[in-house]
């Protein structure tokens, strides 16, 4: 461990290393700090008196030339030290650089820890009712429990005649909504509207995991084919086996000569990956074309920013300029 000696009054036969070599080290001006406001006490930072035998005039601080604050927080918080004889037989004391530093900077000691209140079901001060429409809220995918508590006390203040037709319209989709006979999407009536319209082009099926899919395809207007929901996808991580999914009634669909081609239209992800491999390989023996939905670069994006997948797809998906 590295250690400097200090003799008192300086070192002027350069034996050691005195403390006016720290002269450089900053000067902080000629009034001494807060806590060198001591008697006896005449430079920019008390430190330690290193002369063996103590300080004759009883303070216990003398002058090391002009060291830096830190130097001097360093050297009077250090624990008395052994003194050692120095080759003209002067005393010198040995100051420990590592001990000095860890005396310094002291960390502060713990503070307690509160103990945390077990969570219980409903929220302090807040009435049972509107504790249960929180609950309820919360469940919905993306509200948070902020979000929760902002729509429950939003219907509070909402007038009767508004929360009863909320009510009612939240009761509705259960009682009136059903799966179409056809394609499994969301209706009233036992056919879809979409597979009730005659001017669509029934050679050409899209299928979707989820209906909110067919909503997309419908916004765009570019589609005019007919669809078919699974309600998932593939996912042996969650338990999800193709018997789960709606693909039995899409094989039995494609039984008529009507189809000839078959759109799987599922996500990009693991599972709509895996979905898309199998009705590969139950579609393609029924000697139906299988096509999957093109992916590349989005419209006004920059090729830079674009990551290795996307552009090795957009490749791949190359078209002819017509």
């Amino acid at each position: 461990m590295h250690t400097r000696h200090s003799r008192a009054g300086g070192n002027p036969e350069g034996k050691g290393k005195s403390w006016q070599s720290f002269k450089n080290h900053g000067n902080h001006g000629s009034k001494p700090p807060p806590f060198a406001q001591r008697k006896g006490c005449q430079g920019d930072a008390p430190t330690r008196h290193s002369r063996a035998g103590g300080n004759p005039e009883g303070t216990g601080w003398e002058n090391h030339g002009n060291l830096s604050p830190i130097m001097a927080i360093m050297v009077q918080n250090l624990p008395p030290s052994q003194s050692v004889r120095g080759p003209d037989d002067a005393p010198y004391v040995t100051i420990p650089i590592t001990i000095s530093l860890m005396s310094a900077f002291r960390p502060d000691p713990p503070r307690p820890i509160t103990p945390v209140e077990p969570r219980t079901d409903a929220p302090r001060g807040v009435a049972a009712p509107v504790a249960r429409v929180i609950e309820a809220f919360r469940r919905l995918p993306g509200v948070g429990p902020k979000s929760a508590q902002r729509l429950a006390y939003h219907l509070v203040r909402m007038p009767e005649a508004e929360a009863s037709e909320l009510a009612e319209a939240i009761t509705g989709v259960k009682l009136k909504i059903k799966l179409c006979l056809v394609c499994a999407d969301i209706t009233e009536e036992p056919t879809c509207h979409i597979c009730s319209d005659t001017n669509r082009d029934r050679a050409v099926i899209c299928v979707v995991e989820e209906p909110l899919d067919v909503t997309a395809f419908e916004r765009t207007r570019a589609y005019n084919g007919l669809y078919h929901v699974l309600h998932g996808a593939i996912s042996p991580t969650s338990g999800i086996a193709a018997s789960d999914l709606k693909i039995k009634e899409l094989l039995q669909r494609l039984q008529d000569d009507t189809v000839t081609e078959v759109i799987v239209a599922t996500n990009t992800n693991l599972d709509g990956e895996a979905t898309a491999m199998y009705l590969q390989r139950a579609i393609t023996p029924a000697g139906i074309k299988v096509t999957r939905l093109a992916r590349g670069l989005p419209s006004g994006t920059d090729i830079e920013y674009a990551d290795d997948a996307t552009l090795a797809h957009s490749l791949e998906s190359r078209a002819e300029i017509v």
